[in-house]
């Protein structure tokens, strides 16, 4: 089985929407946060918090997203755009999921942890998804775009079972854990 982080909080937004509208089970194009056009935007997202799997392997961060024209996503025209998107700890970078990724019609960026990033996470309760969108650019505004998001998600298998001692004693059994 496994275990799911998914935004419960902004650091930082984007220019339009809020955690709530990334924080879906099942990735929804419905709802999304935006950056406007030509603006340099930092948005983070804190996830909620999963328990430690005690486990260097199926840490898996999902984020959909795609390129915007004038907040309206997904946009197929105008200028390139780009993001970059990091899973932070606090402030400490976890893994790069993707530097410089090209925006354009909805897609999901699926990155696994290494054993390295996975076992240099000391704290699952303050993981956070930093997103970075550069300004679109270009001497013509019509052609300028920005980036959305829709869905963010951390997967984790799940936290080991408590192990119990059962003992018989004269009647009587006693359970430890």
């Amino acid at each position: 089985m496994a275990q799911f982080g998914r935004p419960i909080s902004d650091i930082s937004a984007a220019s339009t929407g809020t955690f709530a509208n990334l924080d879906e089970v099942t990735a929804s194009d419905a709802d999304f946060v935006t950056t406007d056009d030509n603006v340099a935007v930092t948005a983070e997202y804190l996830l909620g918090s999963v328990s430690d799997p005690v486990a260097s392997t199926g840490h898996i961060v999902r984020v959909r997203h795609a390129k915007a024209d004038t907040n309206v996503p997904p946009s197929t025209t105008g200028n390139a755009q780009t993001a970059t998107f990091t899973l932070i700890q606090g402030t400490t970078v976890i893994a790069t999921l993707g530097s410089g990724v090209t925006l354009g019609a909805w897609t999901t960026l699926s990155y696994t942890l290494t054993a390295g990033e996975a076992n240099s996470i000391t704290n699952y309760a303050d993981l956070r998804v930093r997103a970075v969108f550069p300004a679109g650019g270009g001497g013509n505004p019509g052609i300028r775009r920005g980036g959305a998001m829709s869905w963010i998600e951390l997967e984790t298998p799940d936290a080991p079972a408590t192990n119990y001692q059962t003992t018989y004693s004269k009647g009587s059994f006693t359970q430890t854990g």
